[in-house]
């Protein structure tokens, strides 16, 4: 910080960090509403509240993994007092505030208050993504068990390093409840840093043994086959590619390398409790990835694929985001390598999907751990520019990734004006929105007077006011609401409560068809994308809707969950026929927009939007 700088403006730059963290939230985290794993809970609770409407659902029918959460009851009990979408957004909105309270709280427990609010700060703005193709989050905008024990997990770790070891297992146990595979990570750090670092030299032994069964196990040595899944099952749930590191591709693993470089360069340039965090998660990582890579991939284990340990990639990425703040300003000024390892450090999450990470994050690692050593001058004077150039050119990428992003079209969020999702969708790489927060730094620690202050106080609180009325809009929105449903009241009084309904749909904007069946018609849904990952916990479940969408291949237009993607969208050789669908497949209520041959069609209520009327029910004689 600028040496002119008093303590009292000192704080007020400090006080300015609550503001941009807040108006950052609301232009890169707005509400989505019921998509991705919102749909699975939302049934999950339906079926706690409504069994006899529900209850035959394939997705709850053969165990799910309503099994292993207490979120459910939660949900269903709030669906009960606010109704499906507002019991949705109101634990999607107490989620995120716990798990920045619970963020908070770990940092401060690590660092002095300034570094942790950049480190919260660098959780809303940087991308929050871990593991394959950009599914999982840390910091999710819809309603899910898993940022509540990411939350939980985080409390834990903050209740371990001041001593309250009661109430770190408690809390532990608590995630755990919510969400196993979430909460796991938390279980597994523990011990690690309780046992595993301080006597690591006692556990080589374990370590030994563990290889030598792996090796054992992958031989054909140890009879293992009781635990993995048969030839069948497994077909059905790979076609899930995120399930296998092998499936992931060049920007998955550039992503890891970031995060596994950055827990390496923070174990060697930090101290005291920040290493030992950073190192007991870089061990706890690497075992859980091995035991995905081994367990899951070449043994193929079902209790190791359903458990996806590489999911402690999550508790890895918010740990780094934490841990940059103190790690910069602990070493900024310290040997030119330091600044060299930082340098390149910057450059890698700059460039954190990209193939460019892949090479500045071993050369950081390798500047890191070299950095105590005495540099001729000659070579610094080398080193140093090269770093800067490699952050330069990151950042020119990352700035043109922008620009083709917002040329690229919106991000489908119907509840945002126009203008605002066209930034949201430019600013998903946060390149853009940090080069803006920097320069703003750097002119008021330039600048440092009273005007100055006003101006950026005034300029953020004018922000966080221009987005509040927008994006609150995304938070109370209501799509399936008592007028929409009342329309579908014939539609209901034709359909027998507990009968499945095939509803038909590629439309992005109305669901899979899943979520309006369950919705609109409040019956169970036959078979859909949603309903798909319950494959993963049910071989019943897996085999029963594979051969459902096998026996409606061809026969009418619909998209067919465990088929490759690309080649996954059935289109009929000729007119859809009823009898054959009825035929084929033991479903008697369809939905869909496709014009069937040799039925008459009963037509979609006149008082729904525009693109559910293109939807007709048909019923099979």
């Amino acid at each position: 910080m600028h040496r002119d700088l008093s303590a009292g403006q000192r704080r007020w730059l400090l006080a300015l960090l609550p503001l941009a963290t807040v108006a950052l939230l609301l232009l890169l985290h707005p509400y989505r509403g019921l998509v991705h794993d919102a749909r699975l809970y939302t049934i999950q609770a339906l079926s706690h509240l409504q069994p006899e409407l529900f209850g035959n659902d394939i997705f709850v029918r053969s165990g799910s993994q309503d099994d292993y959460t207490l979120f459910s009851p939660l949900f269903a009990r709030m669906i009960n007092w606010f109704g499906v979408e507002r019991a949705a957004a109101m634990l999607t909105l107490a989620d995120i505030l716990l798990f920045l309270a619970a963020a908070w709280t770990l940092a401060r427990c690590l660092m002095p208050a300034p570094p942790a609010l950049f480190a919260v700060l660098l959780l809303v703005l940087l991308p929050t993504d871990y593991g394959p193709d950009r599914i999982f989050h840390f910091l999710e905008e819809f309603a899910t068990p898993r940022q509540l024990a990411e939350a939980l997990s985080l409390f834990c770790l903050a209740a371990w390093f001041t001593g309250r070891r009661l109430l770190a297992i408690a809390l532990a146990t608590c995630a755990v409840l919510v969400h196993p595979i979430i909460g796991l990570v938390a279980i597994t750090v523990l011990p690690v840093l309780e046992w595993l670092l301080p006597g690591w030299r006692r556990w080589w032994p374990l370590v030994l043994a563990g290889g030598a069964l792996a090796a054992l196990a992958l031989a054909g040595q140890l009879p293992v086959s009781r635990w993995q899944f048969d030839p069948q099952w497994y077909d059905i749930v790979m076609h899930r590619t995120y399930l296998r590191l092998q499936n992931w591709g060049s920007e998955d693993w550039a992503r890891i390398t970031t995060v596994i470089a950055t827990l390496a360069v923070a174990a060697l340039m930090l101290r005291d409790r920040m290493r030992q965090l950073a190192l007991a998660t870089l061990v706890t990582t690497v075992i859980l990835m091995l035991l995905a890579l081994i367990g899951g991939d070449l043994l193929r284990i079902a209790l190791i694929v359903q458990g996806q340990p590489w999911r402690a990639l999550w508790l890895a990425t918010v740990l780094c985001m934490l841990l940059l703040p103190p790690l910069f300003v602990r070493n900024w000024r310290s040997a030119p390598l330091a600044r060299c390892a930082l340098l390149l450090l910057a450059a890698t999450w700059t460039a954190s999907h990209e193939p460019l990470a892949m090479v500045t994050a071993p050369l950081a690692v390798a500047a890191a751990f070299f950095s105590s050593d005495a540099l001729p001058q000659r070579y610094s004077r080398l080193l140093l520019p090269g770093a800067w150039g490699t952050l330069l050119l990151a950042v020119c990428f990352g700035v043109a990734t922008a620009s083709l992003r917002s040329r690229e079209g919106l991000s489908e969020l119907d509840t945002l004006p126009p203008l605002l999702d066209r930034l949201l969708t430019m600013n998903e790489g946060a390149v853009v929105p940090a080069l803006v927060l920097l320069a703003a730094g750097c002119l008021c620690a330039r600048f440092p007077s009273r005007w100055s202050a006003a101006a950026v106080t005034a300029a953020l609180v004018a922000v966080i006011a221009a987005l509040a009325v927008p994006v609150t809009r995304t938070w109370a929105a209501v799509r399936y609401d008592d007028t929409m449903r009342n329309a579908y009241r014939e539609w209901r009084a034709l359909i027998p409560p507990g009968s499945e309904v095939l509803w038909t749909s590629t439309d992005s904007y109305w669901g899979d068809g899943a979520t309006n069946t369950w919705l609109l018609l409040q019956r169970p849904s036959f078979v859909s994308g949603t309903q798909a990952p319950n494959a993963l916990f049910s071989r019943p479940a897996a085999l029963e809707m594979h051969a459902r969408a096998e026996a409606l291949w061809g026969l009418l237009p619909f998209i067919d969950p465990f088929r490759a993607p690309g080649d996954n969208i059935s289109q009929p050789s000729g007119p859809v026929r009823l009898a054959q669908v009825c035929r084929n497949s033991p479903v008697r209520y369809l939905v869909t927009d496709a014009d069937v041959a040799d039925a008459t069609p009963i037509p979609a209520p006149s008082a729904v939007p525009a693109l559910l009327q293109t939807y007709k029910l048909y019923i099979c004689p």
